[in-house]
């Protein structure tokens, strides 16, 4: 018995069927925890970038000598190759559009905006904008 519960996907089957019933007993004010949610997902996705890196780093440094550098320069080949196909995509595109093209700035600024000036987030907000989802940003 003990050792059923302490499979992970029963305990992870057990939460959700808690959550649930959190959510069906509190109804509304569950939303309020919404930040903390918010919160996981972002420390998360912070955690993404470095350990795939990671994992980069390990499966190349645990190859043999001759295959380091054959793979090195394939590599840097393919980066360069899409790197000059993606300018020139972006510069035949901005050609083609032509972003921007006929826009007059008048100096002047929308009544309807300022309203929306004074207006602050909550604490969960800036709570939440303290994490960010790239450990490199």
């Amino acid at each position: 018995m003990r050792k059923t519960l302490s499979h992970p996907a029963v305990q992870i089957g057990a939460a959700s069927i808690l959550g649930i019933v959190f959510g069906l007993v509190v109804g509304e004010w569950a939303g309020n925890l919404k930040f903390i949610g918010d919160l996981f997902i972002r420390l998360i996705q912070m955690a993404i970038v470095p350990l795939v890196m990671t994992s980069v780093i390990v499966a190349t440094g645990s190859m043999g000598g001759s295959g380091m550098g054959k793979m090195a320069f394939h590599t840097f080949k393919w980066m360069i190759g899409f790197s000059v196909v993606a300018a020139v995509v972006a510069w035949i595109l901005s050609s083609v559009i032509q972003p921007g093209a006929g826009i007059v700035f008048t100096g002047g600024l929308d009544a309807t905006l300022a309203d929306k000036v004074g207006e602050a987030s909550g604490w969960q907000e800036t709570l939440v904008g303290f994490v960010s989802t790239n450990i490199f940003s």
